[in-house]
């Protein structure tokens, strides 16, 4: 299946995970997001979300200005914690877009979700840093 929602011949949304595709927390991804240009774009949006119930969706949005919108947009979310698969989508909206509300009034276009991966260290947090008396070698009783 092609990264893409097709309308006719003409692509719509495409995204792409340029880097991160696999990471340990706080992980970081970037993806790049191509919207052909078209009077209509007003918003876009790029979001992540969790495949379980552990975490929070995280998105950005911000208004385009139609054909004078930039075709390709890099977005990178840092600090990504909780290990799982997360699944990362992006929207474009062609119609009227209110920023208060952030919603779309018009249609919506949505790119084809891609997952990437998260190594976690579970419910105790981080591994703790190492002192130099954790380091050395138990002493031996005599």
């Amino acid at each position: 299946m092609p990264p893409f929602i097709q309308l006719g011949r003409v692509a719509a949304v495409t995204l792409a995970i340029v880097s991160g595709v696999q990471g340990f927390e706080p992980a970081r991804v970037t993806l790049k997001i191509t919207t052909p240009a078209h009077a209509d774009n007003r918003a876009l949006c790029v979001g992540i979300v969790p495949n379980s119930d552990d975490g929070t969706e995280r998105r950005s949005c911000w208004e385009l200005q139609g054909e004078r919108a930039p075709r390709q947009t890099l977005v990178t979310f840092v600090d990504i914690r909780g290990g799982g698969d997360y699944q990362a989508w992006a929207s474009l909206c062609r119609g009227m877009w209110d920023a208060a509300r952030d919603t779309c009034t018009g249609a919506v276009l949505q790119a084809v979700p891609q997952t990437f991966h998260v190594v976690g260290f579970g419910n105790k947090g981080y591994p703790r840093k190492h002192t130099a008396r954790q380091m050395t070698a138990p002493s031996r009783a005599r």
